[in-house]
């Protein structure tokens, strides 16, 4: 694991080595991946950061979330994900249908 300050660090089963950081390590380190891309190895450290609690954003605009709610607009008010996929899966299955009808290699239409 290297150690923030002298540069250099330790990893079993590899050994000690020198260590280039490209930022400071900030918190405590929760995790650290050891890696291998052709002759050079690489340590990616995972560090948690204690901070203030995420506070509720007060501006305006609109916040995009996830399934099924897919924003929030500044006022509040929820907006359900469109559902494209389900609309269309009717017009999709008599395409494939019509599809696996055909011969191999002819221009398929979807009229």
């Amino acid at each position: 694991m290297p150690l923030p300050d002298s540069g250099k660090g330790y990893a079993s089963k590899i050994g000690n080595g020198r260590c280039k950081y490209h930022r400071p390590l900030e918190g405590t380190v929760k995790t650290a991946t050891v890696k291998r891309e052709g002759e050079k190895w690489y340590v990616v450290c995972a560090c948690g950061v204690g901070g203030a609690a995420p506070t509720r954003y007060r501006g305006r605009g609109t916040d995009l979330g996830t399934n099924p709610i897919f924003l929030i607009t500044s006022d509040g008010a929820p907006v359900k994900a469109p559902r494209h996929f389900k609309k269309a899966a009717r017009k999709i299955g008599q395409f494939r249908r019509r599809v696996s009808k055909k011969n191999r290699g002819t221009v398929a239409t979807g009229n």
